[in-house]
C-alpha cells in the first residue's frame, strides 16, 4: 500500500473503495467491465463498492443505451465527504452525552463496594487520575507517599505530575507528599505548587502510593513499564490514611 492509499484509508475509505475510486480517476467514465479488470475487484463486489462511493459523494453514473457508466467526481468533493463525517461525529457525541448518565448509573449499580483494578501505560494512568479528579471535591485531601527514585529522572513523568498538581490545586484539593530524602532537590518543585505540602524521610517507597477518598493507588512508572494498581475500599483507604499521618508527623520539612 502506497502513501496515497494510506491517506485515503485514513479519511475513512476502505481498500476496495480506494482501488475502485483510483481506477475511475485513471480511466474516466466507464462501465463495470473495465473497472473490474483494472481494479481487480470481483464483479460480485464492484456494484456494492460503487454504490458506497456514490453515497459518499465521490462517484456518479449516467445511463447510455440502458447501461450505467460510472465516473469519479472531482477529488475536491472529499471536503464535502469529510464535512458530513464531522457532522455525523458531532451528532454521535451529542447522543453519547445523553446516554452517559444512564450507562454510568448502570455501572455504579454493578460495582462492588470493594474492588481492585489495574491500569497500564501512560494513557491508563491518565484515565485513573481523571477519575480521581472527578470524584474529589474542593477541600478534599490527596496524600502521597512519593517514589524512592526514578520518577524525577523521566521528563514526561515530571510534566505529567506537575500538570496534575496544578490541576488538583486549582480545584481546591489539598495535597501532602512524603518523598524519599534523596529527592529533596527535585521534590521541591511540588512544594511550590498551590495547596501542596512536602516533607521528606530517609526511607520511602519504591513505588508511589496515593490515598484519596475511598481509593488507594500504587504506581510503578519507569522507562520499562507503567502500571498502576487501584484499590477502592473505605477500610483500606482509612488504614493507609492513618499510616500516612503517622509518617507525616516524623517526616522533615
Amino acid at each position: 500500500m502506497d502513501m496515497l492509499e494510506k491517506q485515503l484509508m485514513g479519511i475513512g475509505l476502505t481498500q476496495g473503495e480506494i482501488r475502485v475510486y483510483l481506477t475511475l480517476l485513471d480511466i474516466g467514465m466507464s462501465t463495470t467491465g473495465p473497472i473490474v479488470d483494472r481494479s481487480r475487484i470481483s464483479s460480485s463486489k464492484v456494484y456494492n463498492i460503487l454504490n458506497r462511493l456514490m453515497e459518499k459523494g465521490l462517484a456518479s453514473y449516467v445511463i447510455k443505451s440502458n447501461v450505467r457508466h460510472y465516473e469519479a467526481l472531482d477529488p475536491s468533493k472529499m471536503f464535502e465527504f469529510l464535512s458530513r463525517k464531522e457532522r455525523e461525529i458531532q451528532d454521535q457525541r451529542n447522543a453519547v452525552k445523553g446516554i452517559i448518565p444512564v450507562l454510568s448509573a448502570r455501572r455504579r449499580l454493578k460495582q462492588r463496594s470493594d474492588e481492585a483494578r489495574v491500569y497500564t501505560g501512560p494513557e491508563g494512568v491518565k484515565s485513573y487520575f481523571n477519575e480521581v479528579f472527578e470524584k474529589l471535591k474542593p477541600g478534599d485531601e490527596r496524600l502521597v507517599l512519593g517514589a524512592k527514585s526514578g520518577y524525577s529522572d523521566i521528563p514526561r513523568v515530571v510534566r505529567f505530575f506537575s500538570m496534575q498538581g496544578r490541576r488538583f490545586a486549582a480545584k481546591g484539593i489539598k495535597t501532602k507528599i512524603i518523598f524519599n530524602e534523596d529527592l529533596r532537590k527535585s521534590g521541591g518543585r511540588y512544594g511550590r505548587m498551590g495547596r501542596t505540602q512536602v516533607r521528606y524521610m530517609k526511607h520511602a517507597t519504591p513505588a508511589s502510593i496515593g490515598i484519596q477518598g475511598d481509593n488507594v493507588d500504587i504506581l510503578l512508572w519507569d522507562e520499562r513499564k507503567t502500571v498502576l494498581f487501584a484499590i477502592s475500599s473505605r477500610e483500606v483507604a482509612d488504614s493507609y490514611r492513618e499510616f500516612f499521618r503517622a509518617l507525616w508527623e516524623v517526616a522533615k520539612k
